[in-house]
């Protein structure tokens, strides 16, 4: 309830910066709260739905994410702490241990370079996997794609980064696992993530994961190998579009490695300065249960996806997201049995400073 107080006075203070925080020096201070309202037009049933945990809830009103940020950047040294709430962290977070469940991001980091621009961050930082993140402020449509959602949202350890110019980057991370922030098994994992600008409005991104996953919950995991490539492209006025896939394979104890992999195409048009259209078509196969574990079947899914993106004002954002999937098997609970089809309707207000 506090937190919840401190962005209401945030929001209704007019004090915006030229990034949209508060700035006091060389400290940022800003807030950010996602409320949405989704429905599933074959199921009448007031649950989370399956297999997604940005908006999951059904026929509900609720809070997607809501958190205040701290933000220092100094020359040498810099941090964030971003405690956060809302049904996002409530699904995504639930096997972290208490403590945990609140910290959408908590890192303090060192400049190493000057010449090189290298830092080194510890903590709990964002995820460069996929081109969509937890922020949908920042995606071109409110949904997200069955991609960000069974990688990383969030990472644990050690990140160093090396910036020379403003062609290309390299990140290197020493990791506790796949998204997660107690270390589950002592076998550190290794991350990578390399962006190279292609040109004035264009970037290609390659990231890579390799980490031993076993754990209680699957004692046969063993070596997780993954790669992730896709590419961003604006012309910064009319359109924006990214195109990106990834495969991972997952090796099981006497067993042969079971892979997963996705496909997706986004695009967003400009109208005028307050309403522009977003669109999406993706292809998701997990085959063996390496993410989503429904026993006897084959989790293949093929999804498209509108979105009507209304500005509000400079820091409030009106969206109404339609999404439909198509599955191979019967994997969606409706009104009156199981289905392999499904369609949800979202309406979201975004707000922040």
């Amino acid at each position: 309830m506090f937190a919840i107080l401190l962005l209401s006075i945030g929001l209704s203070s007019g004090q915006i910066a030229d990034d949209d925080s508060t700035s006091i020096r060389k400290l940022k201070i800003g807030g950010y709260i996602d409320s949405y309202f989704g429905s599933s037009l074959y199921s009448a049933k007031k649950i989370d739905r399956p297999y997604f945990v940005s908006s999951s809830g059904n026929n509900e009103a609720n809070i997607n994410l809501a958190f205040l940020e701290t933000r220092w950047r100094g020359d040498r040294f810099r941090f964030n702490v971003v405690p956060a709430m809302g049904s996002y962290m409530r699904r995504n977070y639930a096997a972290e241990k208490e403590i945990h469940k609140y910290i959408f991001e908590a890192n303090a980091g060192l400049k190493l370079s000057d010449k090189l621009n290298i830092w080194l961050d510890g903590g709990i930082f964002d995820s460069p996997y996929s081109s969509e993140g937890a922020v949908s402020r920042d995606q071109l449509l409110y949904s997200r794609s069955f991609a960000p959602e069974h990688v990383p949202y969030y990472l644990t350890g050690l990140r160093l980064t090396i910036k020379p110019n403003d062609k290309w980057s390299l990140m290197i991370m020493r990791l506790n696992g796949w998204q997660q922030i107690t270390d589950l098994n002592f076998k550190k994992s290794i991350g990578t993530s390399l962006t190279v600008k292609t040109g004035e409005f264009s970037n290609i991104i390659w990231n890579t994961y390799l980490g031993d996953e076993r754990s209680e919950s699957n004692p046969d995991f063993r070596m997780r190998i993954f790669n992730d490539l896709y590419i961003k492209i604006s012309d910064q006025k009319l359109w924006d579009a990214a195109i990106g896939g990834y495969i991972g394979t997952q090796q099981r104890e006497n067993k042969n490695a079971s892979p997963w992999w996705q496909f997706n195409v986004m695009g967003k048009r400009q109208i005028n300065n307050f309403i522009s259209l977003s669109g999406r078509v993706e292809y998701f196969s997990d085959p063996r249960q390496v993410m989503i574990h429904i026993p006897d079947t084959e989790f293949k899914v093929f999804s498209t996806g509108t979105c009507l993106n209304l500005n509000v004002g400079k820091t409030t954002l009106l969206r109404i997201d339609s999404r439909f999937f198509s599955a191979t098997e019967k994997i969606y609970s409706q009104r009156n049995g199981k289905s392999d089809k499904e369609l949800v309707l979202t309406a979201s207000l975004t707000s922040w400073f």
